[in-house]
């Protein structure tokens, strides 16, 4: 049996940003994200150690009021251990941003083809 990919979650804070409003509506946080990951991925082992993490995960969620109503309120990057960018993506809902990370795992997994010898 393969070992399962170690994928490291950085929850990305949009609050930081000099955009931050103050607002009754919150984003989904880093358990709900980690949670939910773990659901739509059973092929892979979270960690909190990102130094020996196959993959980083920088994912950030925002509220409605910093999107401007018209934005993904979920933003995510998959990145390798040389802290190359693998593949990234959005949506609107944390549950379906999870099942695009993992489809975007899946294929980072995947050999490449390698070129014909003609």
């Amino acid at each position: 049996m393969a070992q399962k990919p170690r994928v490291f979650v950085e929850t990305a804070d949009p609050a930081s940003s000099s955009a931050a409003t103050v607002s009754t509506y919150y984003a989904s946080s880093h358990g709900e994200q980690i949670r939910l990951l773990s659901q739509a991925c059973p092929a892979i082992a979270i960690t909190e150690d990102a130094t020996g993490a196959d993959f980083t995960v920088r994912w950030e969620s925002k509220t409605w009021q910093q999107t401007s109503w018209s934005g993904h309120q979920q933003e995510f990057t998959l990145l390798n251990p040389a802290k190359e960018v693998l593949g990234t993506g959005a949506a609107h809902q944390v549950k379906n941003a999870a099942k695009d990370i993992c489809k975007l795992i899946t294929q980072a997994r995947r050999p490449s083809p390698q070129p014909s010898s003609r």
